[in-house]
């Protein structure tokens, strides 16, 4: 019941990423939590602080409009300590009427209903792609991070 319920919840915050809530977004995020994109492109790379993480998503849809489609949730843990991944497609349409459909997967931490970390893992080529189509400008590697994972 209770990873059912938390699947819901998921789901409702997918939802709000597809809507560019940006307020329902960040309502679930701790103010200290860490966000990690992959890939070697300008979204990339490791926030921090709710106030990245805002920032992030902010610059995420300002390149794109995007509907994501939430297949499996799994659920571990207790409220305390869950442990939670995510399959999920977004689909991107750009303003000249191309798709790119990515499929990813997302591993978050949840402590008493905020999310702590969220690691995403799309297909980074296709992001570096989408990013090339939509800029006109050729994908760049970020820098390096220096901070480890905790």
């Amino acid at each position: 019941m209770y990873a059912w319920m938390v699947g819901r919840v998921v789901r409702s915050g997918f939802a709000a990423m597809s809507r560019g809530d940006i307020e329902a977004v960040l309502r679930f995020f701790a103010e200290d939590a860490r966000l990690l994109y992959g890939g070697r492109h300008e979204l990339a790379g490791e926030y921090r602080s709710k106030a990245e993480i805002a920032s992030w998503f902010t610059r995420l849809w300002e390149l794109f409009r995007i509907e994501f489609t939430v297949h499996d949730v799994v659920v571990a843990g207790s409220p305390w300590n869950i442990r939670l991944a995510t399959r999920f497609t977004a689909r991107v349409a750009t303003a000249d009427g191309r798709c790119f459909v990515n499929h990813g997967m997302q591993y978050a931490r949840i402590r008493w209903g905020k999310v702590r970390e969220d690691h995403i893992y799309p297909d980074t080529q296709l992001v570096a792609e989408a990013l090339e189509h939509v800029t006109g400008r050729q994908p760049q590697s970020p820098p390096a991070v220096t901070r480890q994972p905790t």
